[in-house]
């Protein structure tokens, strides 16, 4: 009944540390703490049912998962919800709500939100098109090591006016307030 304890004896079989590895115990275990509330395991019930790692391939079952992660913070749970309302598989594809996704992943750093809300931007799918905020998406990616980033920095750079280029350069360089 610990919720943390059960994560982690989870984590243990999904990598073999310290005993052997063994999916479907990984499985159970992520679904008993994710059960009890925790987030990070949440999203783990949820990857190993979208990946049918250990069982069977369950992608509506895994959405449940991701979203109650989502709710809760967790970001590789809202980018992989953003996936699944930009694809429209299971779901309805859903430009808005993927870029909303998308956005509440990038907030906390995940590199391939960064790059998916970058693209989304740029060409202004699901919401305003805004090449210089797509500019601070695509740079901040490249700096989180996201290795499309950099092509897409490339590919935009030459198409920003004057005004775009300083409003992005703003965003990634604002200004210090006088003595601070």
């Amino acid at each position: 009944g610990y919720p943390a304890a059960q994560y982690h004896l989870a984590r243990a079989y999904y990598a073999g540390d310290a005993v052997p590895r063994d999916l479907r115990m990984a499985g159970a275990w992520f679904e008993a703490a994710a059960r009890a509330g925790v987030p990070a395991a949440m999203f783990a019930a949820g990857r190993m049912l979208d990946l049918g790692e250990g069982v069977q391939a369950d992608p509506a079952r895994a959405i449940v998962y991701y979203k109650d992660a989502a709710l809760r913070g967790d970001r590789d749970a809202q980018f992989a919800l953003g996936t699944y309302f930009y694809t429209g598989e299971v779901v309805g594809r859903n430009p808005a709500t993927a870029r909303q996704w998308f956005g509440a992943a990038a907030r906390q750093g995940q590199p391939d939100a960064m790059f998916n809300l970058g693209v989304m931007t740029a060409q202004g799918e699901g919401g305003p098109k805004d090449p210089a905020m797509a500019f601070v998406l695509f740079t901040l990616a490249a700096q989180a090591g996201h290795e499309g980033a950099t092509n897409a920095l490339r590919a935009l750079a030459p198409t920003l006016t004057a005004d775009e280029r300083k409003r992005a350069d703003a965003l990634l360089h604002p200004p210090v307030a006088a003595g601070h």
